[in-house]
C-alpha cells in the first residue's frame, strides 16, 4: 500500500480529512478524536498503539502542530 493511500485510509476511518495549506505543511481536521488516544489526570494522553502505529502518526511532528 503506497503511502497516500494508507494515510487517506487512516484519515477515512478516523473521520478525518486533510489539505495542503499554502506555507507547504499539511492540515488535518475534522470532528473525530484518535480512537487509541487514551487520557487520564495523572498522565496525560498517551498512544494506545504506539509500537505499531501508522506511519501518519510516527511522521506527524508535534512542533509543527497548531
Amino acid at each position: 500500500m503506497s503511502k497516500d493511500a494508507e494515510t487517506a485510509r487512516f484519515l477515512g476511518y478516523h473521520g478525518l480529512t486533510m489539505r495542503n495549506r499554502d506555507d507547504g505543511l499539511m492540515e488535518i481536521f475534522g470532528t473525530s478524536k484518535c480512537l487509541h488516544l487514551r487520557t487520564s489526570k495523572e498522565f496525560g494522553s498517551s498512544c494506545a498503539i504506539y509500537a505499531t502505529r501508522p506511519a501518519i502518526c510516527s511522521e506527524f511532528l508535534c512542533d509543527k502542530a497548531r
